[in-house]
């Protein structure tokens, strides 16, 4: 930490202050979804995460500047959160909005490392831990005979995920350019994770982002963003929470064609459908109980419990959070996509086009421990601009080293 005294001030550089309240909290709602939660005692992450808000408190407290508009729009935000935790219960939505406001300042390439950082090495403790006995390496299987390991987390989907979502951050710090190396390295994840996880989703997830690779390597014309990414890409996350809750909602268990497509997607449209006849909508959302298969090798007859997780990120947004955030998160994303693009920069538009598309079959779309993305409003961001200025300034066998420095 840079601290200096100058005439009785005290000076605190306000991006550690951020990143490391960042790291505090990331780190603790990581282990919460691995077996270590559930092996070991948990009496740090109360105080960890306490130490994480406090630390928020402070930076904005000694640093942050506000002009009316944007306190006005911080403080509407907060009550809001504060309103939709209390109507829903879910504590990590006021969390989530603290270090999306308190993030002014702070350079998003900084969070973004930290969070590779700390979730690879999460990942390999948690695999070797699992390997040698030290926490379980939940096993489950299939219908078909297939095995699948959670690798020390507490489901198999939830490892895959942490892999995806881990993927999409190092793409985005590679600023969407991937080697051959680099997708020799996806492509082995996809095969690591059919054979000994069965996660097809994951897979397919991860195919698509090798996908947006190449569509983002193409996007350019004349250095200009083409005309059909400024339309797709912000009205992807609106179009996909569209799809995914219709076709939930018409789902037909007795049509073969619909028995077919919930299938492939691992009965979400089945479950998503009983989740919309089951729960109402509201404007600030409602707390639902909810029983998944993670954190045991025991199936849902064997607990005694019939499944009703809500697998689907658009349908938790609005059954849990309410329409409120339902309206604001396809609003707001979608916007700072067009914001962004105005000035150049595709790189993060298509990371949310990738978390757009993947949030039709995953749940982790505001969830902590796996999307980083959603904090990034208020952060200094990629100059695509400033970036091209110093690739044809640089020499290119110096570029990469320039790149770390700044």
């Amino acid at each position: 930490m840079v601290i200096c005294k100058n005439k009785f001030r005290l000076h605190i550089n306000e991006e550690f202050i951020y990143i490391l309240a960042f790291g505090l909290y990331f780190f603790a709602e990581y282990y919460r979804s691995t077996m270590f939660f559930h092996t070991f005692p948990t009496f740090f992450l109360g105080p960890m995460k306490a130490m994480a808000t406090g630390l928020l408190i402070l930076k904005c407290v000694i640093h942050d500047q506000y002009k009316m508009k944007r306190f006005l729009t911080i403080a509407s935000s907060i009550l809001l959160s504060l309103l939709i935790t209390f109507k829903s219960e879910y504590a990590h939505v006021f969390s989530t909005m603290l270090f999306i406001i308190s993030a002014q300042g702070v350079n998003f390439d900084n969070m973004l490392k930290c969070t590779l950082y700390i979730g690879l090495t999460l990942t390999v403790i948690s695999v070797a831990a699992s390997q040698v006995g030290i926490i379980p390496d939940l096993v489950y299987y299939r219908d078909n005979g297939s095995i699948r390991h959670s690798f020390g987390t507490i489901y198999p989907t939830d490892f895959a995920a942490h892999i995806f979502y881990l993927a999409l951050t190092f793409f985005y710090l590679q600023r969407g350019k991937l080697c051959f190396k680099h997708i020799c390295i996806i492509l082995f994840l996809i095969v690591f994770l059919d054979v000994l996880c069965d996660t097809r989703l994951t897979e397919l997830q991860l195919t698509f982002l090798l996908l947006a690779a190449l569509l983002y390597k193409r996007a350019y014309v004349k250095e200009k963003i083409s005309l059909f990414y400024k339309i797709a890409i912000p009205a992807a996350m609106p179009v996909c929470a569209f799809i995914s809750i219709m076709i939930c909602k018409l789902y037909d268990k007795k049509d073969p064609t619909w028995k077919m497509l919930n299938s492939i997607v691992s009965r979400r449209l089945e479950y998503g459908n009983n989740s919309l006849n089951d729960n109402k909508v509201n404007l600030f959302g409602r707390f639902i109980e909810q029983n998944g298969s993670g954190g045991t090798v025991d199936n849902m007859y064997q607990r005694n419990l019939e499944y009703t997780f809500i697998d689907i990120s658009y349908m938790r947004v609005l059954l849990m959070y309410g329409l409120v955030m339902f309206v604001i998160v396809l609003t707001v994303y979608p916007a700072l996509c067009v914001i962004r693009m105005k000035k150049g920069d595709l790189l993060l538009p298509m990371c949310f086009f990738v978390i757009a598309v993947s949030s039709m079959i995953d749940h982790h779309l505001i969830d902590f421990a796996y999307n980083t993305f959603i904090l990034c409003l208020f952060m200094n961001k990629y100059n695509p601009v400033a970036d091209r200025m110093i690739e044809k300034a640089v020499p290119k066998k110096r570029r990469f080293r320039i790149r770390l420095k700044a």
